[in-house]
């Protein structure tokens, strides 16, 4: 697969969630005028962190809720501190102090409710060590807050809404423009050249990268109100379906290494090479089909057929060394277990 300039890797929707991140600063600062709110900056600031990296509509409601949250106990803390009585500087360093590390700890988890820990000690921050620690000053910091998190999602949610849904067949279709990479390097019947090979190992983390997008958008699509083409479940097996193929791809790929006299076999070469080619168009007429289609359920053609299986060929198949013999079996096991995956695969996309 041919790797175009980074100048040219535009993104609509990126483009688009630039824009929609611009439109939403711009009203934050008409409504900080119109209301006279002294700290506008708080309200870009808090635009820009609930917009930055979040596409999708499904991925934004869950970011927008946990720093409301985040912003509701970070604010909750520092009006507790300013409401001790006589509260000294040292006070409130030593309360933001304690309250960071409160917030650091929950905002170092590896799930949704980390945004809470740093929306949280952003506020607690905000609020206890401004110019104007007062208890007025924390209530304006807190409702600038919030009104950033709110312009920010109404924007995301009523100006062309990114879904997380209609993404999904375009990561699908990345995944298998891949996969089809990824079936050509493993079926060299020669070793790879020790730069072949990292760009082969590159390739299979690519695609482990965008499996686990695929994975993500996922999660995210099951926040979106509306109908779902593709469910949690069929996603699961497409998932696991690809993951299969790329298993019985990384098993070919070591048979065709430990096979050192396949070249001498030019019927059996004939047969993987066609077998490969229509491997290869079956995945093309997929990701095709599928990247062409909108929500409509479509029709793919059954896997083509590229000739009977390998087979050992006879009659030096007793003569083989032992570890010969077992790269032949994996080699007519990994033919099998691509074939019924793809076939499988093909099957759940035509029912989308």
């Amino acid at each position: 697969m041919i790797q175009r300039p980074l100048w040219l890797q535009l993104n609509s929707n990126r483009w688009q969630h630039a824009g929609k991140t611009g439109l939403a600063c711009l009203l934050g600062l008409l409504i900080t005028h119109l209301t006279g709110l002294p700290n506008s900056q708080w309200v870009i600031i808090t635009i820009i962190v609930v917009m930055s990296g979040q596409l999708n509509v499904g991925g934004l409601l869950q970011k927008s809720f946990m720093r409301f949250c985040g912003t509701l106990a970070g604010g909750g803390v520092a009006m507790l501190a300013l409401c001790m009585p006589h509260h000294t500087l040292l006070w409130l360093e030593t309360a933001s102090i304690f309250a960071i590390i409160g917030f650091a700890y929950v905002s170092g988890s590896n799930a949704a409710i980390s945004y809470v820990g740093t929306l949280g000690a952003a506020t607690v921050v905000i609020v206890l060590l401004g110019n104007n620690t007062t208890f007025a000053y924390g209530i304006d910091r807190i409702i600038e807050i919030l009104i950033g998190i709110t312009i920010a999602l109404s924007v995301s949610l009523s100006v062309r809404p990114i879904h997380a849904r209609h993404l999904i067949p375009q990561q699908i279709t990345l995944i298998l423009l891949q996969l089809i990479e990824f079936h050509q390097q493993a079926c060299t019947f020669n070793a790879l050249s020790p730069s072949d090979s990292t760009h082969f190992l590159d390739v299979e983390e690519t695609l482990r990268q965008h499996l686990l997008a695929l994975r993500r958008l996922t999660t995210e699509a099951s926040r979106e109100p509306g109908k779902q083409r593709f469910s949690a479940i069929r996603l699961r097996e497409i998932e696991q379906d690809i993951r299969q193929l790329m298993r019985g791809m990384l098993h070919l790929h070591y048979a065709l290494a430990h096979i050192p006299d396949l070249a001498t076999q030019p019927l059996t070469l004939e047969a993987l090479s066609a077998w490969q080619a229509a491997i290869q168009q079956q995945l093309e007429t997929i990701a095709h089909k599928l990247s062409r289609s909108k929500d409509a359920p479509h029709e793919l053609s059954p896997p083509i057929s590229g000739g009977p299986l390998p087979t050992i060929p006879q009659p030096y198949a007793q003569q083989l060394a032992s570890d010969t013999q077992q790269a032949w079996y994996t080699l007519l096991s990994a033919v099998s277990q691509i074939e019924y995956h793809l076939q499988h695969l093909t099957d759940l996309l035509s029912s989308c």
